[in-house]
């Protein structure tokens, strides 16, 4: 009876010894399982093979509840978009797109480590671009497409840059418009000066004429008075172009009777400041009378 008893006991110690071991068995091929699928899940994601990556995740969530999968899940996730945005930056950025593959490159996460540094350096490459673009159109003197490029980068330039282009357009701008009057000015200088060169040699063909006529004839005269009135018609009620001061040389070339008057159309130059002036003089404020 004894005996019998003690292989009873032996009998249940060896079932319970094959059902703890069969159960160590199991747990450990789950392990197993379990610890391949993670080195697995995490070389996808070494290798940038995020869809795998996801589908090997979502395995060991079905596997094991945990959270450190469903966060390796989620950031698996992200780095797919992620990898998506910087490609489609790429092929934005070849086809000369800036704005829209600036969004794209944007949009990389920094735990992104192949292809965020490689966004960042595309984004400021781009802002490099549109500098460059703004510059031309400065050089270009072509001010408003400048002041347009820069209102169209306004989001992807910072405030500084924008700020100091802003301000360099404006001064361009101004120097541009200032060197335009300063060639209209020469340019209507010049053009004056031909007329007054034209007027000299017509006033000093009819002075010819008039001496051939008359021996006594004389052209240059001489204001006496302290002041006389340049006009611009032979009329006292024609508008004052200028003064002249005693001195001054008057070059006659035409000559109007008005009532008790007689007025000279003369090139006339200042005795003080030497400048010439066509105009009208009364023949009153010379040396001598007509």
């Amino acid at each position: 009876m004894e005996k019998n008893n003690k292989k009873i006991i032996l009998g249940i110690v060896l079932i319970a010894v094959i059902i703890i071991g069969a159960i160590i068995f199991v747990f450990a091929q789950k392990h197993i399982k379990i610890s391949k699928l993670e080195k697995t899940a995490e070389k996808y994601i070494e290798i940038g093979d995020y869809e795998n990556a996801i589908t090997t995740y979502n395995k060991l969530i079905l596997k094991k509840d945990d959270v450190e999968y469903i966060e390796k899940l989620d950031l698996a996730k992200k780095l797919k978009k992620s990898d998506e945005s910087f490609q489609e930056g790429e092929k934005q950025y070849k086809n000369s797109n800036y704005s829209k593959a600036i969004l794209s490159y944007s949009e990389v996460i920094e735990k992104d480590k192949d292809n965020y540094k490689a966004a960042k350096d595309r984004i400021k490459s781009i802002k490099e671009i549109y500098i460059s673009e703004i510059d031309s159109t400065i050089e270009d003197l072509d001010f408003e497409k400048a002041e347009s490029k820069l209102a169209e980068y306004k989001d992807v330039l910072d405030e500084e840059t924008i700020v100091s282009y802003k301000e360099k357009i404006a001064k361009n701008k101004e120097e541009e418009e200032k060197e335009q009057q300063e060639q209209k000015e020469k340019e209507e200088l010049a053009l004056a000066k031909a007329e007054l060169e034209e007027l000299m040699k017509e006033a000093a063909r009819i002075s010819k004429q008039n001496l051939a006529a008359n021996p006594d004839y004389r052209s240059v005269y001489y204001v006496t008075s302290n002041k006389a009135n340049i006009r611009s018609g032979p009329s006292i009620n024609s508008s004052i172009i200028t003064y002249v001061s005693q001195g001054s040389s008057v070059y006659i070339y035409d000559i109007v009777e008005d009532i008790g008057r007689t007025w000279c159309r003369a090139i006339i130059t200042s005795s003080v400041t030497g400048n010439s002036y066509d105009g009208w003089i009364s023949s009153r404020n010379l040396d001598y009378s007509l």
